[in-house]
């Protein structure tokens, strides 16, 4: 068990247990210091160091990261596995200051009431769909320029081959480049290619023929795959940079079936 508790109420009895609550194999990850904060109410300081957790007095060590958030039930559910801090993270709901990874880490110590860990990186995209509706793109911006682009970038391009449309692209066959800007590194480069009715992405080393190559933000790609911006307002903003065959890379979007916040969520 934490060394000792800080403040009352539910979300100090939650830390206070949270080691006997957390998941080894998660809790194993982390390392570090963070203070959990809900405006209004008093914060709590916290180290983790990979085996326990202890709660610290606020203001003897500096956090590499700090989450706030102004629900209180909202912290009570990320701390008991019923809240995902990725989902919170993109909506908003929940601000993260310092270590994003950090931050992430400990998101995934959470077990929820069906006795699975929650995964913040794993994130299914009707669910992202959902919680970034009406979120100013700034916020967006904002998010995708820290350490948790890349994360969301690869998951964006391992899942797109499950959403091809089989029958539309049966006779097609493709290669396009994208090159992802905005985030805290060098660009990222992913290969999309279509084969008859098939679909494969991978990282791109920019060797070989492609037909088109797309240049995008981080945070329009991210709206771009839950169907919170089209291909044809990308264009005409500006948001979407397109070289070599730019009918080929707006064929590979027609044949796409981007999730939406109007789809059913299952799991």
């Amino acid at each position: 068990m934490a060394e000792r508790s800080t403040g009352t109420g539910a979300v100090a009895d939650a830390l206070a247990r949270l080691t006997e609550l957390a998941d080894p194999a998660g809790l194993a990850q982390v390392n570090g210091v963070a203070r959990l904060e809900v405006v209004g109410h008093r914060s709590h300081t916290v180290r983790f160091d990979g085996r326990t957790v202890t709660l610290l007095d606020d203001g003897k060590r500096h956090p590499d990261v700090v989450l706030t958030t102004g629900d209180e039930a909202l912290m009570l559910a990320l701390l008991t596995g019923r809240a995902n801090l990725g989902l919170e993270y993109l909506a908003g709901r929940v601000a993260v200051d310092g270590d994003e990874l950090l931050a992430l880490s400990i998101g995934g110590i959470f077990v929820g009431p069906t006795g699975d860990r929650v995964d913040p990186t794993d994130l299914d995209p009707v669910k992202v769909a959902i919680a970034i509706d009406g979120v100013d793109p700034a916020h967006l911006e904002a998010v995708m320029a820290s350490e948790v682009h890349g994360i969301v970038v690869a998951g964006i391009f391992d899942r797109l081959p499950r959403y091809l449309d089989v029958r539309r692209s049966a006779r097609l066959r493709l290669r396009v480049a994208f090159a992802v800007t905005g985030g805290p590194g060098p660009d990222s480069e992913w290969l999309v290619e279509v084969d008859r009715g098939h679909a494969r992405t991978q990282p791109f080393d920019g060797r070989g023929p492609v037909d088109a190559r797309v240049t995008i933000a981080g945070h329009d790609l991210l709206r771009l795959a839950t169907s919170h911006l089209s291909p044809a307002a990308g264009l005409l903003r500006g948001q979407l940079k397109i070289r070599g065959d730019r009918s080929k890379a707006l064929l590979l979007s027609a044949v796409i079936n981007f999730p939406s916040s109007k789809q059913e969520v299952h799991g």
